[in-house]
């Protein structure tokens, strides 16, 4: 338990300096925006503007946004809270699948990029990676002794993800159709009677927020405009693992090998002669929760023509480990791969190639938009107003830092004085049109601003 507790020590440092140092990313601000002139109404239906959100994490983020909308260190403390018991509870999994060096696969974990990276933001994503493995956890307990309880603790488990984070309901699907390779053995199919229900309960429930969150999702939602977005779909799934601009090659390099793992991992429960037959039974099911995840989402997305993103990975990122390792271990016991060495070499080699997009997460300071939003309340001197470039959402990337700016809105343009707040994510397309536009109502500009790839461009009346 020392070792646990020095990797989480270890983790938690890591983590705070990401916190305290990096900006708040576009996500965040807008899923902590929900608290600008607080209303429960006005606050769900913001989650319901928000596409493929559950309200869940939003309502556990919501007391630390009231305290402090702005902070870092608010908006963030949940998903680290979170990323800490994720990590305890893949500790809890690599003993249950008897590795025997789960430490050397926790190491992993800790370091992956998509786990480091979303475990220092604002967002749902952690919330729903602990409920997910949480509920696995249960799972396997449903398994072992199924019962009225445990199903129950089960489905409401999985009901809390898909209200957190849709996707990560789906590996729970994977689990029970994967389940049913070993529907020959009795004890299998008495535990699937209770699996079932267990698993079909939590969309019966979602669907009566679905059937109204849905119609209000909006599709102008903004987005950060990342170039592997442009790429096909295998290169941003093999990019996914971990994000970067730079790290491209460690990331392919990465998915890659853990892809490998997870393949000879599911294949060794078919080799398996010897040991707990409860270990072969989890391993498929995380097989199954992977492949069911990662395939509907690559379907649902290309359906949509929107990318495959790095949350879309991160339910399936404890499997992939798992898995690898529980390879490694299988192999390092065969004739050909004998050796001690194996599992180590291969644990160092998966965190070196963890550490440039960790480093370059880091390293990231260009976008802070609270130094963008200090620029423009000194230029709203006299008969001014500010308008929100591009509209909807935009206004509250802006009002989530300085609030007061609201009343200073443009409602007309009949000021003298019209300062223009685009942000670093609105289209060139857009920013053209709406300079333009001013320009042929006579307006003149007088000072354009940049900051954290943002402008803000006062414009006077010519006459």
């Amino acid at each position: 338990m020392k070792t646990l507790y020095l990797f989480a020590a270890a983790y938690l440092t890591l983590m705070l300096i990401a916190i305290f140092t990096l900006p708040l990313r576009l996500g965040e601000i807008l899923q902590a925006a929900g608290v600008v002139h607080f209303s429960f109404g006005s606050f769900f239906e913001r989650i319901a503007q928000t596409p493929a959100a559950g309200p869940l994490a939003n309502l556990v983020q919501l007391p630390f946004a009231l305290s402090a909308p702005s902070s870092r260190f608010a908006l963030r403390l949940p998903s680290l809270v979170f990323a800490l018991g994720s990590c305890w509870l893949f500790f809890r999994l690599a003993k249950q699948v008897s590795l025997d060096r789960p430490y050397l696969a926790l190491l992993v974990f800790l370091a992956l990029p998509v786990h480091y990276q979303l475990a220092t933001q604002g967002r749902p994503y952690e919330q729903g990676l602990f409920l997910l493995m949480l509920a696995t956890l249960f799972f396997l307990r449903l398994l072992d002794a199924p019962s009225v309880p445990f199903a129950v603790s089960y489905a409401a488990l999985l009901t809390a993800c898909i209200f957190t984070e849709p996707a990560c309901y789906l590996p729970a699907i994977g689990y029970m159709l994967f389940l049913l390779r070993f529907v020959i053995s009795k004890a299998i199919r008495r535990a699937l009677w209770f699996t079932l229900p267990a698993t079909v309960l939590p969309v019966l429930l979602f669907a009566p927020y679905y059937v109204w969150s849905h119609p209000h999702a909006d599709p102008a939602w903004p987005t950060e405009q990342l170039a592997v977005y442009s790429w096909p779909f295998p290169i941003q799934v093999l990019e996914s693992v971990a994000p970067g601009d730079w790290s491209s090659v460690a990331a392919i390099g990465l998915f890659v090998l853990l892809l490998i793992g997870f393949l000879a991992g599911a294949l060794s429960t078919f080799r398996m002669t010897t040991g707990p037959v409860r270990k072969r039974i989890l391993l498929f099911c995380l097989a199954g929760g992977t492949l069911v995840q990662i395939l509907s989402l690559l379907f649902v997305n290309s359906w949509n023509n929107a990318p495959f993103t790095p949350s879309d990975i991160l339910w399936a990122a404890p499997s992939l480990v798992l898995l690898t390792f529980a390879a490694i271990q299988w192999l390092s016991k065969t004739p050909l791969f004998r050796s001690a060495l194996i599992g180590p070499i291969l644990a160092a080699l998966l965190v070196a190639l963890c550490v440039p997009a960790d480093l370059e997460y880091l390293a990231n300071r260009r976008d802070d938009l609270r130094d963008l939003t200090g620029l423009i309340k000194p230029q709203l001197a006299g008969d001014a107003c500010v308008i929100f470039t591009s509209e909807k959402q935009s206004r509250y990337l802006f009002l989530l830092f300085q609030p007061e700016l609201e009343r200073w809105e443009c409602q007309n343009f009949l000021h003298r004085r019209i300062v223009l707040a685009i942000h670093p994510f609105v289209k060139p397309e857009e920013q053209r049109e709406v300079e333009q536009y001013f320009r042929g109502l006579n307006f003149v500009e007088t000072s354009r601003l940049k900051a954290a790839g943002g402008e803000v461009i006062t414009l006077r009346q010519g006459r």
